[in-house]
């Protein structure tokens, strides 16, 4: 008999980030291979979560699979969601049914433990965001993101301490890169650390030999202008236009800072598009014109657009130490690692990728084609959703 599996979403299941969507297909698969499985997802957001996708959408997607949408208070910056909403009793009292619980949410660290040890229910933290890292060392990470208000930076140290608390307590883990497992390691965690990574949402990959165009994009949530590194993003793409205005930059995604890219991009109208968000099936063949993908954040568990962007064949360019990218740039044959944060590296990193493509279209053409056929054989759907069922399901 299979157990009953409740997946717990980090923001609202229709602002469709990698976690969302990493969610919806864990469901789907673990349906395809055990039809009499009762899976649901608690879609848990807040109304300050974009919405990019709509209800309809995400329930025609999971075809059957139960969503319960939740949308609570949130305190910003102390991840302070749950614990000054009525409905929060409601919300657990759902949970009960279910034999083994996962969780995206850094938030309900505190109540995952409490439940797995009051109702014995099966908890699996998952580690999806840079949470382990600010874990480690909140007083660096506020120091480099700049000035808050001095009230909400002590409640939000002390909501860390008591995740951190929890969280080292609880028995399982799941964390993406390796950087996590070190980390949790070092902080004194005793419990059971899984291993596994994201994958690639494209199985079948558009790879074209664009002889006219130096494509480099940009895919990332433009709403968190520290931690995906949006500043760094505006420096390199002014840096690289000042010697090539022959490169071109796509800039794909949503949020409040949107605005500073539309800015950009009245001042180079020629190089710069700003695209918004594009669904899958648009996304896909972008990616398949495109000729690099720079990854600007700061902390990065591990990149879905990166692992789009190199299925697709493109080279990757990140920052050294950032998490995830230093599990998957494992040479110069994915893609280049660069010193933080120095942007006039990157930058010419870019230009060098423009000469080499300049150089020998096809031969780059070549190359693409070699990286996506060893990014699927290793970071394939099948095979790393074999690795979540036998974490989730089998307990193994």
């Amino acid at each position: 008999m299979h157990p009953k599996v409740a997946l717990l979403t980090g923001m609202d299941i229709r602002s469709y980030g990698g976690g969302e969507r990493l969610a919806i297909e864990i469901a789907k698969y673990f349906k395809s291979r055990f039809h009499e499985l009762d899976i649901q997802i608690f879609s848990i957001g807040t109304r300050v979560n974009v919405k990019r996708v709509k209800k309809e959408t995400i329930e025609q997607e999971l075809n059957g699979v139960k969503v319960h949408f939740y949308e609570l208070l949130n305190i910003p910056l102390t991840g302070l969601v749950f614990l000054l909403d009525p409905r929060l009793i409601i919300f657990f009292s759902r949970l009960r049914k279910f034999n083994v619980i996962y969780s995206f949410n850094d938030n309900i660290f505190p109540f995952l433990y409490l439940l797995s040890k009051l109702l014995r229910l099966r908890t699996i933290n998952g580690i999806h965001s840079p949470v382990i890292r600010v874990m480690y060392d909140f007083k660096g990470q506020m120091k480099k993101r700049g000035k808050y208000n001095r009230f909400l930076l002590y409640l939000g140290y002390i909501y860390i301490k008591i995740l951190k608390y929890f969280l080292l307590r609880s028995k399982e883990i799941h964390v993406l890169n390796s950087m996590d497992k070190v980390l949790l390691e070092k902080m004194g965690y005793k419990g059971k650390i899984f291993l596994v990574p994201n994958f690639s949402f494209i199985e079948k990959p558009i790879i074209n030999n664009n002889k006219e165009k130096f494509i480099c994009l940009l895919v990332a949530r433009l709403d968190d202008m520290y931690v995906k590194g949006l500043d760094l993003a505006i420096d390199i793409i002014n840096r690289v236009l000042s010697i090539n205005s022959n490169i071109l930059f796509y800039i794909i995604g949503s949020g409040k800072y949107q605005y500073l890219f539309k800015e950009m991009e009245k001042k180079y109208p020629n190089t710069i598009k700003v695209l918004g968000f594009i669904p899958d099936h648009t996304l896909i063949k972008i990616y398949g014109d495109a000729s690099l993908l720079m990854l600007t954040s700061r902390l990065e568990p591990f990149s879905l657009v990166t692992m789009e962007a190199l299925s697709s064949g493109l080279p990757v360019l990140a920052f050294k130490n950032t998490g995830g990218p230093d599990d998957i740039i494992e040479n110069e044959s994915i893609g280049t690692l660069i010193e933080p944060y120095n942007t006039e590296n990157f930058a010419r990193e870019i230009v060098r990728y423009y000469n080499i493509w300049s150089k020998d279209t096809f031969k780059y053409y070549q190359d693409k084609l070699e990286r996506s056929k060893r990014i699927l054989e290793k970071y394939g759907r099948e095979y790393v959703l074999s690795q979540y069922l036998n974490m989730i399901i089998l307990n193994r």
